[in-house]
């Protein structure tokens, strides 16, 4: 079975580091985020894993909280949709294609930038220190080593592009940024979550986590705990499976054999952060970069008696960063565009795909939020 490329990019985590070294480490970005879109990191702070056990921990303390309390710092009561929603709540994915049934099942706590920079920075919702001491210190130290980690890998990126390394970091000066916490519960045995979450095949239709969709960001950092459930669709598979479906199901577009087919477990990697790209990095790579599609399922077989939990840091660019597709400079060709290009990437977002945006208009209109001049 495939399995996600694992990169050691400590070589762009130090300004003097070794050119040979950051040379290879960007050569294997590339490769992954053209066959891929998603990667597995080490060698970045947070670098233990007892640093991320501590923010996992933190997490589930976090849903483990009275209802009465989180629902005092829900999500409905934030201009900015901050702080809790509940299972069922307006959240959720694309849990309409096939594979699993929905809603999704998962609870969430959103935090994001602080401060004045943009429309979509401002105040976070904090439960107090009586309910959990030290909490908003944690957090807000994880989000800013997870923008430092998101910076370094900036520079690879842009080297993988064949761009001066500062290209993106200095696009990143306060950027939109949100830190997403997630739990999601066991499925139910009688809601068919006999799966094992990790799995491309089941023998009964699973209960849906979190659906099959795409990051409309820049690009996202993944930590998460020992309960698998996490599937990534890569390029090539995507265009297998779709024509096995098609085959199997006479073009009807039926829930035949080839739902699962193609789909690639991403399980936790003790001390390893998982790194995916969003919409925006594929537009601006012009296509050459992949958006991936992703799914959680909701914990089944010998997990399903545990839920999930995982913390999700989107990193995006400067809300006013000026955007427009990349051409020759990132030595795209055909091949390596795949079928979908930069004309597919700004689907959705109000661009048709070649022309200039900024990174901020381009991430509230894929959010369907208004966009005022």
């Amino acid at each position: 079975m495939k399995s996600l490329p694992v990169i050691d990019i400590s070589p762009l985590c130090s300004e003097s580091g070794d050119d040979a070294a950051t040379a290879a480490v960007a050569a294997s970005i590339r490769k992954a985020c053209i066959e891929w879109g998603f990667f597995y990191i080490v060698g970045a702070r947070p670098r233990h894993a007892a640093t991320l056990d501590a923010l996992l921990r933190a997490t589930v303390a976090l849903f483990d909280l009275p209802h009465d309390s989180k629902r005092a710092l829900a999500a409905s009561l934030s201009p900015l949709h901050r702080g809790w929603t509940g299972v069922g709540g307006a959240h959720n994915c694309s849990s309409s294609g096939r594979g699993g049934t929905g809603p999704d099942n998962k609870e969430s706590f959103l935090l994001g930038a602080e401060g004045g920079a943009s429309p979509m920075h401002g105040p976070n919702p904090w439960p107090s220190a009586d309910l959990l001491p030290g909490w908003e210190a944690d957090m807000s130290a994880y989000f800013s080593s997870a923008l430092a980690v998101s910076r370094a890998l900036s520079r690879g990126l842009a080297l993988a592009l064949g761009l001066d390394r500062a290209f993106f970091e200095q696009r990143m000066r306060d950027p939109v940024a949100q830190l997403l916490l997630l739990r999601y519960p066991p499925a139910p045995p009688s809601d068919g979550g006999g799966g094992d979450g990790g799995s491309n095949s089941s023998a009964a239709r699973r209960v849906v986590g979190c659906g099959e969709h795409t990051d409309c960001g820049f690009l996202t950092l993944l930590a998460q705990d020992d309960v698998p459930g996490l599937e990534v669709r890569p390029r090539a598979a995507g265009a297998a499976s779709a024509a096995a479906a098609t085959a199997n199901s006479g073009g009807g577009g039926g829930e035949g054999g080839g739902d699962d087919a193609g789909w690639v477990p991403a399980p936790p990697l003790p001390g390893a952060l998982l790194v995916n790209l969003g919409d925006l990095a594929e537009f601006w790579s012009g296509g050459l970069f992949r958006s991936t599609p992703h799914r959680v399922f909701a914990p089944g077989g010998a997990d399903g008696r545990r839920a999930r939990h995982s913390v999700v840091f989107f990193c995006n660019c400067d809300y006013d960063a000026e955007v427009a597709p990349l051409g020759a400079e990132t030595g795209m060709g055909s091949d390596e565009a795949g079928e979908r290009g930069a004309a597919d990437a700004g689907n959705g977002c109000g661009v048709d795909g070649t022309s200039a945006t900024t990174a901020g208009r381009y991430i509230c209109e894929k959010l369907g939020l208004m966009f005022n001049e």
